[in-house]
């Protein structure tokens, strides 16, 4: 029998929160280390947000000078 997974009782991994785990019998956690990735696509979508609000401000303020 092997362990699948280790959770904490809030339903995180050990690693998740920076901790490694390793038993008497010197295997490591089952877990997967959780690996950062950055998505490129959040950036993209967070600058359309920026500047499309940018965009309103400026006919907001177009239509009041006029």
């Amino acid at each position: 029998m092997t362990m699948q997974s280790l959770l904490l009782p809030n339903g995180f991994t050990p690693e998740s929160e920076g901790w490694e785990v390793m038993f008497g019998s010197g295997m490591l956690s089952p877990n997967l280390a959780a690996v950062p990735e950055i998505d490129p696509n959040s950036f993209g979508s967070a600058f359309t947000l920026v500047l499309g609000a940018l965009g309103l401000l400026e006919r907001r303020a177009r239509a009041k000078a006029a």
